[in-house]
């Protein structure tokens, strides 16, 4: 028969060794309870620290944004295209978004329109081979008017990055406010990107509230557009872009372009001409209208398709019309149709237009069907004070 072992305990009383085995387990599973106990609150903490969100000014252009607390904070140089980027240490591991700040203090940018600021943004992307615009809206970023985009970028390792940008200009310049990420989802990227623009300060704030509100409800896949100068309000493409001409030969007058991609698969535009108001007791008569747009059709009409004819627009005196002429344009020589509603009144002389190939026409009339049933006159959009 074996004897069994004992092991001494303090007083030399012998113990079984089954027994200090038992107590050697209770030992260690205290041990791994205390380790996960302090994990749990390591981790509590961590994640109380990650929603909290902490204070940046710059030092030089004086603006102050938040960022997320655990973030690094890296000031641009001279050959970065950002003033200062905000990032997560690689410790965070596949968090890879990332914000940043860029200013232009030049009076070129100051003083803009949300409009104008959105045309910016929309122009940097489509013009890229890579870029993809997904969304875009005109808003108020601290009391100054801002548009906004978000897109996509291919990389060169066959991914994409994910971006939203906002541009807000005040009589400082402009600021560029991005949030980016390969490995973020679109809306994790645009709640960063939210809270980044709530907690914007700039060294001046402005007075905007809100934009004009000129009742636009513009269809899936069309932007609304606020024209500053030409005093009109209306829906467009949302790929396309728009900007204001002031005519060279007359400052009252203004022509304002909505475009659409030169690489797109569709070759035109629309237009509006913005003429000098009539004056008061010297409207043109019906049979004027008629003459005028006759002769605007004939100078280079290869075919009357509508000839001209008197209509209202919006209760407004106007006379349209359709025509088609022969021209060379983006390398091609071919047929191009015209189509066009002029709009006399008291307080209004404007020249609303389309025009692009006529194999392609049917397309563009489509657009220019929203784009008139969608204007507002008198609806345009203030600058920044």
């Amino acid at each position: 028969m074996t004897e069994p072992s004992f092991t001494p305990l303090p007083d030399g009383r012998p113990v079984p060794a089954d027994r200090a085995g038992r107590r050697g387990l209770r030992q260690v599973a205290a041990l791994l309870l205390l380790a996960v106990l302090l994990a749990a609150a390591a981790y509590a903490g961590w994640r109380a620290l990650s929603g909290l969100w902490r204070s940046y000014t710059h030092p030089t252009y004086g603006f102050t944004v938040q960022y997320p607390a655990l973030w690094a904070v890296k000031p641009g140089g001279p050959d970065d295209d950002y003033d200062v980027m905000f990032a997560p240490p690689v410790s965070l591991g596949s968090d890879d978004s990332m914000l940043m700040v860029s200013v232009n203090s030049t009076l070129e940018f100051a003083n803009w329109t949300a409009n104008e600021c959105l045309m910016q943004l929309k122009g940097s992307v489509l013009r890229t081979e890579s870029g993809r615009l997904l969304d875009s809206e005109l808003l108020t970023v601290a009391g100054h008017p801002a548009g906004l985009i978000a897109y996509e970028l291919d990389d060169s390792a066959g991914g994409s990055m994910l971006y939203r940008s906002a541009m807000i200009s005040s009589g400082e310049g402009a600021v560029w406010l991005e949030a980016g990420g390969w490995q973020v989802g679109m809306d994790s990227l645009k709640g960063l990107h939210d809270r980044f623009l709530a907690g914007f300060k700039p060294r001046v704030p402005g007075a905007l509230t809100s934009l004009p509100d000129p009742g636009l409800q513009c269809p899936q896949g069309y932007d609304p557009y606020l024209a500053d100068h030409a005093g009109v309000a209306t829906c467009y493409p949302l790929e396309w872009t728009a900007f204001e001409l002031p005519d060279e030969s007359d400052p009252e007058m203004v022509d304002l372009f909505f475009s659409s991609p030169t690489d797109g698969p569709l070759e035109g535009y629309l237009l509006v001409s913005v003429l000098p108001e009539p004056v008061a007791g010297f409207l043109p008569t019906d049979g004027d209208l008629l003459a005028e747009l006759t002769a605007m059709a004939e100078v280079d009409a290869e075919r009357m398709i509508s000839a001209p004819a008197l209509t209202t627009f919006q209760g407004r005196r106007a006379v349209t019309g359709r025509w088609e002429n022969a021209m060379e344009q983006s390398g091609r020589t071919g047929l191009y149709t015209w189509r066009m509603v002029r709009v006399v009144d008291r307080g209004w002389n404007l020249i609303l237009g389309a025009y692009g190939p006529s194999d392609e026409f049917a397309a563009l009339d489509a657009h220019y069907e929203v784009f008139l049933d969608k204007m507002r006159l008198g609806a345009g959009e203030s600058r920044s004070p």
